[in-house]
């Protein structure tokens, strides 16, 4: 993207929340027909198949691919990655980025799962330059298996989301974020490194607000809050819970994280191919905000207006799968 000099068409807005305040405004760039999306994260995103039961695991990147034809996108999205993978991805676009077991720290070199023999290194997937990214991805930051024998420290954890994001910047300095905070992400109160959920998300959204930039917007959501979405259920074998075993979703979930990726995700793309970036700007670390886009046609010029929706301070979420 070329961001134009000219902002007579910018809207400014503000976001203002119990713990922080945001501008939000929207720069012209140049429109582009297609979108490059790239699904970045772990099992959750490398999950292959297409289950219709509560005790098999489901790709949510099928539904969402599918939400986006159904709207009106064919031609216009392109999943990209090094991964083209799934038993049923005849009938979608199967390039994604997810990577079984990794851990935010894997992707730097430091992986313990057979899939190291084939990931092609940082440099490749950054290489691709996608639009957009959305970011789930820490669940196996907490387990010392897939970390060489040691969790993963919060701080450790807030380095490698913030080389991740500047990876991608350093291809892209005009890549789209969507970052999906999971409930699935905590660590056990015996676990070598006792901080839970709650924390995790605290530190995701600190770096979220600091890494705010007018080219590179990010926007973050709770899974929970947003869906619904009950990792668990009374039980691992609750026919109302979304995951089959805690982390990883079955059909039920996968349908709520594609549900959650399509509402986010569309304005994003709506935002490329209208050729304007909503930016979110002078945030502090404390809490994150979330923007919603509708888009207006003036002087037969395509712009998108971007409107504030109230955020709820990360201490306050709903903890109902908080371990």
């Amino acid at each position: 993207d070329s961001t134009s000099t000219s902002t007579s068409n910018a809207t400014t807005s503000v976001i203002s929340t119990t713990q922080s305040t945001c501008s939000v405004t929207t720069t012209s760039t140049t429109p582009k027909s297609t979108a490059r999306v790239m699904l970045f994260g772990d099992s959750t995103t490398y999950t292959p198949n297409t289950s219709t039961s509560t005790t098999e695991m489901s790709t949510y990147r099928r539904p969402l691919w599918n939400k986006f034809m159904n709207g009106g996108y064919n031609g216009k999205v392109d999943f990209v990655g090094t991964q083209p993978n799934g038993s049923d991805n005849s009938d979608y676009d199967g390039d994604h980025e997810g990577w079984g077991g990794f851990s935010t720290a894997a992707f730097f070199g430091n992986a313990f799962t057979p899939l190291i023999n084939w990931y092609p290194g940082w440099q490749n997937i950054i290489n691709i330059k996608p639009d957009i990214v959305q970011l789930m991805i820490g669940i196996n930051d907490q387990y010392a298996n897939n970390n060489g024998g040691t969790a993963l420290t919060l701080q450790e954890s807030e380095v490698n989301w913030n080389k991740i994001i500047d990876g991608f910047r350093s291809t892209n300095p005009n890549t789209k974020f969507l970052v999906v905070l999971n409930p699935s992400v905590r660590w056990d109160p015996d676990n070598s490194n006792p901080v839970n959920r709650i924390s995790y998300y605290n530190m995701v959204t600190g770096v979220v607000n600091q890494k705010q930039s007018s080219q590179s917007p990010i926007v973050i959501k709770e899974l929970v809050a947003e869906t619904g979405y009950n990792k668990m259920g009374t039980n691992i074998s609750d026919p109302n819970g979304d995951t089959v075993d805690e982390v990883h979703q079955n059909y039920k979930g996968a349908e709520k994280i594609a549900t959650l990726g399509y509402n986010n995700l569309k304005p994003l793309v709506d935002s490329l191919l209208a050729g304007s970036t909503p930016s979110i700007t002078n945030c502090n670390s404390t809490s994150a905000p979330v923007i919603s886009t509708t888009s207006t046609t003036t002087s037969a010029i395509t712009s998108t207006t971007t409107s504030a929706i109230t955020s709820t301070p990360v201490s306050s979420v709903s903890d109902d799968c908080l371990l």
